[in-house]
């Protein structure tokens, strides 16, 4: 040794000898020590990307496994574009949840609460002649006559209505077409006129959209018969031609044109059914003309 550093004994570096790893399969040699997992803070908010701002505070003791795998791999679902099971449920819950259940239109309650009234005026002796096919001119002018005398009554509550203000009838839809002259017209021609009953009394409307409301269910009414009218026209035609010859057949000529005001009424009843107290007057009205054409149909005289 020579220099400065002469007098400091060099030794020989250690080596470390490590033991031959055991023959047993997956053993560690005695000096492996694992490394102590890494300490993870509790994630009290993880941001879903996908879903409402109000849907993103979760707990972090009350994440599920998949949300934890889904935060502490961010980068997995957001590179592939893929959408894993639980944020596709969770999106499918919130769809769910913040669609607003379909609105329930007027025609459709209306229609639903007076079916059984439809089915029993259509179950009438009068009206059930006019689609026989053995109709005869004497059934036929019996049935006019009951036509006559319902339309006479149900129509005059129409009438009160319609007068007691000049609003009651809705914006778009057509004045009312009577019925009562067509029919009076081919009693007429026929040699017959049927008897007209006493007006019934007037319905109790408190204001003026309970007296609208009661004028929409009575031209429901009113208004619907148009619907089956082409069909009996055709039919009373085939079967009884001289009606049309000796002009007997104003009626169902009447019908026919109104046809349109039935569907600006269903125009109308087609908006959603939120009003509850004006909803129950059109059926209260809807419920007095069937009421009044069964009872006329029902009657003796009928």
């Amino acid at each position: 040794m020579s220099g400065c550093c002469a007098h400091i004994r060099r030794w020989p570096r250690p080596r470390f000898v490590r033991q031959a790893p055991s023959k047993a399969v997956g053993s560690r040699p005695s000096w492996y020590r694992p490394s102590p997992a890494p300490r993870q803070r509790p994630c009290h908010s993880v941001w879903i990307p996908g879903l409402p701002a109000k849907s993103q505070h979760w707990s972090g003791h009350a994440q599920s496994a998949s949300v934890r795998s889904y935060h502490a791999h961010p980068r997995a679902s957001s590179a592939t574009g893929t959408t894993t099971p639980h944020l596709h449920k969770q999106r499918q819950d919130h769809a769910l949840t913040s669609a607003k259940p379909p609105s329930i239109s007027i025609h459709q309650q209306l229609k639903a609460n007076t079916a059984v009234w439809h089915s029993k005026l259509d179950s009438t002796a009068v009206l059930r002649q006019l689609i026989r096919p053995e109709l005869t001119l004497a059934q036929y002018v019996a049935a006019l006559q009951g036509l006559l005398a319902a339309h006479s009554k149900v129509e005059h509550q129409l009438q009160q209505l319609a007068a007691s203000a000049p609003e009651v009838c809705p914006a778009g839809l057509p004045a009312y077409r009577p019925r009562l002259p067509a029919l009076r017209a081919d009693l007429i021609r026929l040699g017959a006129i049927g008897e007209i009953p006493k007006a019934p009394r007037q319905l109790p409307t408190a204001s003026v959209t309970q007296a609208r409301a009661h004028y929409i269910g009575i031209r429901y009414v009113l208004e619907g018969a148009s619907q089956g009218g082409k069909m009996l026209s055709t039919r009373i035609s085939a079967q009884l031609p001289q009606l049309i010859t000796q002009g007997a057949f104003s009626y169902w000529t009447q019908l026919e044109a109104a046809s349109d005001d039935w569907t600006a009424l269903s125009h109308y009843l087609a908006q959603p059914a939120t009003n509850t107290e004006a909803l129950t007057a059109i059926i209260t009205g809807a419920e007095t003309a069937y009421q009044g054409f069964i009872e006329t149909f029902q009657s003796p005289q009928a």
